[in-house]
């Protein structure tokens, strides 16, 4: 693996460490708001809408000749 990608991972699990910690067993949020907090913190952190294009454009190579937000659709609906 890349020292890049170990990065995120680390930085994605010490967030989320903090986020779970103060969030939940301190403050007592609700679970549903917690796990919405780790799902946008994982698309942030982690390369996923890059591995994501490349498995579309495995499939559909005009994939890349897409306008920006056609492309932002196609990756919030999979």
């Amino acid at each position: 693996m890349e020292k890049k990608t170990i990065y995120q991972i680390v930085r994605f699990f010490i967030i989320s460490f903090f986020i779970i910690y103060f969030l939940y067993i301190k403050e007592s949020l609700p679970i549903s708001i917690i796990l919405l907090l780790e799902i946008l913190l994982l698309a942030k952190t982690l390369p996923i809408t890059k591995f994501i294009e490349g498995k579309i454009v495995k499939h559909y190579p005009r994939y890349q000749n897409l306008n920006i937000w056609v492309k932002r659709l196609i990756l919030l609906v999979s």
